[in-house]
């Protein structure tokens, strides 16, 4: 659908116009502050709804302005009326062909038009992320913001999991585990045999302190019979009492020899030094074997620790290159509206570069051709700053309009005398109307 007829009365600088369009240009010429942008103003007003109406649509001294727009197979009555108390309120109309009205003319009117039906030139205007969004209309299956999110989480979570596993992998590289290990040592055995050589010892010192008590008691015996003989001599009126006491001497002695005597050998020596030695380096091998022990739980440890993260930074990397397959297969089915243009982070590019990069021209064509593809319903489109385009842009504009069924209205800033329809005092100077060739 295209607008066949647009009739605006008393709306901004507009008194009363009358456009009927013909060929696929529609050319508003005129000078500044004569009501060109009004009448373009008026189109969307009319079939966006009062929020893009302007806070006052009512011309300076009128009560009412009515829009009406003729698509063809639908006629939309948009009015605005100013109330007593200075309020604006609204009333809409939307008729079919044959006089049926529609009971929700708004919804239907929303669903006919796109965002960017008027003015294509505002996607270039827009901020990446806005054409972002815009474009992601053409691609309803994927949504853009949700595998950015989790492409985001995904990507910093394999980032701390690759670097933990490099870690470990570091860590466990540095573990030197020697290649020539001694046999283990029964360290139970020498301790058994170290037990047994201090059990040795200390029999051997009670065998030496009673063979050391008996002879010094044998010694202590003889001296005091020296002592007694001396004394007998020198005592003959002793002597009997002496003899008494010389024969319990005597038997003394006898006992103590004979106890002497019978003590047995005592048994060879334990070099305690030497088994301490062998226990001192049985636990020193034992420590080291430990240690080798444990050091190659701990690297093995480390290395299941790195091949589980590698592994899961592997199914990381599987989910984020299947999302942004998924992402890419419904790009290409999606039939984007000009070649070369795709979806980047946040931001559209164009022959793989931001589109702001682009030239005027390229931004123009990419512009025209997302907000034709973004309204299939109501080929309408506008170029308000239609000032600013040279020749070879209108002329391509033109051909695009003629190729895709497109009606494109043109606002241009002249001294009056131009082709198209030439606004003046909120009136059309003349109905002339000129179709731009390709």
């Amino acid at each position: 659908m295209r607008v066949i007829n647009l009739k605006v009365e008393n709306f901004l600088r507009l008194v009363a116009v009358d456009i009927t369009p013909a060929g696929d240009i529609v050319t508003l010429t005129g000078k500044n502050a004569q009501g060109k942008s009004s009448v373009l103003t008026a189109l969307w007003a009319a079939l966006a709804g009062k929020d893009a109406a302007p806070d006052v649509p009512v011309h300076k001294g009128a009560r009412e302005a009515k829009i009406r727009v003729d698509l063809g197979r639908f006629v939309v009555t948009r009015k605005f009326r100013l109330t007593d108390a200075g309020e604006v309120t609204t009333s809409l109309a939307v008729e079919s062909a044959d006089g049926q009205r529609f009971s929700s003319p708004q919804k239907m009117l929303d669903e006919l038009i796109g965002a960017m039906t008027f003015d294509p030139l505002e996607f270039a205007r827009m901020k990446p992320r806005d054409q972002f969004d815009a474009l992601a209309a053409l691609v309803p299956t994927v949504d853009f913001d949700e595998i950015a999110n989790k492409n985001r989480g995904d990507y910093e979570n394999r980032t701390d999991i690759n670097r933990r596993a490099r870690e470990a992998r570091a860590a466990a590289s540095v573990i030197a585990i020697p290649t020539k290990l001694p046999e283990r040592v029964d360290e139970q055995a020498l301790v058994a045999e170290m037990a047994s050589a201090t059990q040795r010892e200390q029999e051997i010192a009670a065998h030496g302190q009673r063979l050391q008590d008996a002879t010094r008691a044998l010694d202590d015996n003889k001296r005091r019979l020296a002592e007694d003989r001396r004394e007998l001599s020198d005592l003959e009126d002793r002597i009997a009492d002496l003899k008494a006491r010389i024969e319990a001497r005597e038997h003394d002695v006898k006992t103590g020899e004979d106890l002497l005597n019978s003590l047995p050998a005592p048994p060879p020596r334990i070099d305690v030094s030497a088994v301490a030695e062998q226990l001192n380096a049985a636990r020193e091998t034992n420590r080291q074997l430990d240690e080798v022990a444990k050091k190659r739980e701990q690297k093995a440890s480390l290395e299941r620790m790195a091949a589980a993260l590698e592994k899961e930074s592997d199914e990381l990397t599987a989910r984020i290159g299947a999302r942004n397959a998924a992402k890419e297969k419904a790009i290409s089915e999606a039939k984007m509206p000009v070649p070369g243009i795709t979806f980047g982070d946040g931001e559209i590019l164009l022959n793989g570069v931001p589109f702001a990069q682009g030239s005027s021209a390229e931004q123009l064509r990419t512009s025209v051709a997302i907000a034709a593809a973004l309204n299939p319903k109501l080929r309408v489109i506008h170029v308000r700053d239609g000032s600013l385009l040279d020749d070879g842009s209108l002329a391509w504009l033109a051909t695009y309009a003629h190729e895709h069924d497109l009606q494109v209205w043109v606002e241009q800033v002249s001294n009056g005398d131009g082709v198209g329809f030439i606004v003046e005092d909120g009136h059309i100077k003349a109905a002339e109307t000129a179709e731009r060739a390709a």
